[in-house]
């Protein structure tokens, strides 16, 4: 070999870089319990503050009550005072008169409430059903259960504001649970709740089970069925869950048609409120307008173009409203 290509060799840039060795995981700081001024110990500093902060928050509620109970006393005070200086000014024609009139204007209002719910139990009647099964309450934790509590919450507040309604079961949820408890903490649970039951057991007569796991593709919805959803909040945790219920059940099974219908990075398992407010949509419009309208944009769902009018827009919609009052 010549010196020539000797040179050659020397001058040669290496392919590759050297890479230094890796470096070692930190395992993470384990918390270490924290006691308060008055002796209480918590697991970490972070749990005294949260118990600090819900303690504060219980205060102002209990104060915002007050001022509240007190403005309404005010006021009815106020509404009895100014009755009593009319009425001390009429006579007892006019007296009976205006009690005729309030009568009348009582009677007007009760069939104005009447009828309009019964338009509402007929439109609920000649739709679907859908039923949120609460059967996992074993399987989560005491976050994820108060968390189902208010997504069941965010579905009846939901169907309320619906002028098309449909008729929303709660099922399989045991009498002494914490979701029960979360549950009852809101007026009229469950006995004043319009076009609402609780079940103990889910109704499988024409029952369909949704679930992402299914290979079933609900392209219509049936007027006839009973659309199941299943109350589970676990952070993609339970793996298969209601699939399995959903065979344990002998029920049919499907999933949305979302695959169809949009282009999304993020996962397809859905919240029980956005599960029920699609389908409560998509009487009204696409699957694609539905979806969309409902999902919240960190889910960074884009539509198809050319499926159900839809030209790729990113949905629009916030994720719900984070509760003002804790349960």
């Amino acid at each position: 070999m010549s010196s020539k290509d000797n040179n050659k060799q020397d001058n040669k840039v290496p392919t590759h870089r050297h890479r230094p060795p890796a470096k070692a995981k930190i395992p993470p700081p384990v918390a270490k319990p924290y006691t308060d001024a008055d002796g209480v110990v918590y697991p970490s500093k972070k749990a005294w503050k949260k118990a600090v902060k819900d303690a504060k928050y219980e205060v102002q509620k209990l104060e915002k009550r007050k001022k509240e109970k007190e403005e309404r006393g005010r006021k009815r005070e106020e509404r009895e005072r100014l009755q009593k200086k009319m009425e001390d000014g009429e006579t007892e024609e006019e007296k009976k008169m205006r009690e005729e009139r309030q009568r009348e204007a009582a009677k007007q209002r009760q069939k104005r409430i009447a009828d309009l719910k019964e338009d509402r139990r007929l439109k609920a009647d000649s739709a679907f059903k859908i039923t949120i099964d609460c059967g996992f309450e074993a399987d989560m934790v005491s976050k994820e259960r108060l968390s189902l509590a208010k997504q069941i919450i965010h579905c009846h507040a939901y169907n309320k504001r619906q002028e098309n309604p449909v008729r929303l079961d709660v099922a399989c949820l045991e009498e002494e649970c914490e979701t029960r408890d979360a549950l009852k903490k809101m007026d009229g649970f469950p006995g004043a709740w319009g076009l609402f039951d609780d079940t103990p057991a889910i109704k499988k007569e024409d029952a369909v089970y949704l679930t992402a796991d299914s290979d079933n593709v609900i392209e219509e919805l049936d007027a006839s069925k009973n659309y199941i959803i299943g109350g589970i909040v676990d952070r993609n945790r339970l793996k298969n869950f209601a699939i399995d219920r959903a065979k344990t059940l002998n029920v049919q099974h499907g999933r949305l048609p979302i695959n169809e219908h949009l282009e999304m990075t993020a996962t397809k398992v859905l919240t029980v409120n956005h599960v029920f407010e699609i389908l409560c949509r998509r009487r009204d419009v696409g699957w694609g307008d539905a979806l969309l309208n409902t999902l919240p944009e960190r889910k960074k769902a884009v539509g198809v173009d050319g499926v159900d009018g839809v030209d790729g827009v990113d949905g629009v919609e916030e994720e719900f409203e984070k509760e003002e009052k804790k349960i």
